[in-house]
């Protein structure tokens, strides 16, 4: 529990639509949700997400308990990563007496990612349903939106012109910046949330 609550909450990809449905559970005082680069509808073709999908079927691959973090590693490397990514994935191995596993347990990842292409949070931002400001911030070089999703986001944004500031949607569009906008863009993104 956060001394004060909770006035804001912010997601990207993943948890964009996590931030989403905590939203429609949260305390009355939430003022604002930012979901960044996170498609509320369903994308069952896992759209957007190809690198993720290929990370989990790599990890799937691997044959545990591992030696050591180099070999871990190494491993992945030879399944195409890169090894930032692999680095990165490397600090989820959890040390056993027989070696190194890891440690998030994958079924549990593919059942949640299942469930997050799934979901279908559009509902939630209807006039009528948004219960805070609920601000779509789309990348305009990533793959997460089709144009139809934009679309809809800014017809979204334009219905709910007429409600007050603190239930309307809006749709921001971050040109030119790929999927990982708080990386690419930070500067952007920051004065975006600042005004």
């Amino acid at each position: 529990q956060l001394p004060g609550g909770i006035d804001a909450v912010v997601g990207h990809s993943f948890g964009g639509k996590v931030a989403l449905e905590w939203s429609r559970h949260a305390p009355p005082r939430l003022k604002q949700t930012w979901i960044l680069d996170s498609n509320p509808g369903p994308r069952a073709d896992g759209r957007g997400s190809e690198l993720l999908l290929k990370v989990i079927q790599n990890l799937e691959s691997l044959s545990f308990p591992m030696k050591s973090r180099h070999d871990f590693q190494q491993a992945l490397l030879q399944e195409g990563l890169t090894l930032p990514i692999a680095q990165w994935l490397a600090m989820n191995l959890l040390r056993r007496e027989d070696g190194l596993h890891f440690g998030p347990p994958l079924a549990g990842i593919r059942a949640l990612l299942n469930d997050y292409f799934h979901q279908d949070l559009w509902p939630l931002l209807a006039p009528d349903s948004a219960r805070c400001a609920t601000h779509l911030v789309i990348a305009g070089a990533s793959p997460v939106f089709l144009p139809e999703d934009r679309e809809r986001a800014e017809a979204l944004s334009a219905d709910s012109a007429t409600a007050s500031d603190s239930v309307r949607v809006r749709a921001h569009l971050l040109p030119k910046v790929g999927h990982w906008l708080h990386v690419e863009a930070p500067t952007k993104l920051l004065a975006l949330m600042q005004a």
